[in-house]
């Protein structure tokens, strides 16, 4: 929401274009924020309606999620390309010396 023309900030609206009146500023503060809701935010969409109009794919079908060759461990869950990993494998025990 942007204030009027010269006012910093909601005190001080009140305090110089409403002069302290509760009334008037509440009808200032309404006809501001109708005049933000008709100018949308560039590159801010509904998610809702990104959902509704977009084209769903199933992450499991997604042909841009990494695939593994072992079918049980494919299976386990996603993996995109983006996304950040990492695989442990402990460490193996130090042999015993015969002797």
């Amino acid at each position: 929401m942007k204030w009027p023309e010269g006012m910093k900030d909601a005190n001080q609206t009140f305090l110089e274009k409403c002069a302290g009146n509760v009334e008037l500023f509440r009808k200032e503060v309404e006809a501001l924020k109708r005049k933000a809701l008709e100018q949308p935010i560039p590159f801010v969409y509904d998610l809702r309606e990104t959902l509704r109009a977009g084209n769903y794919v199933k992450p499991m079908d997604n042909p841009a999620r990494l695939r593994f060759p072992w079918t049980q461990i494919d299976s386990w869950g996603l993996f995109y390309p983006a996304t950040s990993w990492l695989c442990l494998q402990p460490k193996p025990a130090p042999e015993k010396q015969a002797g």
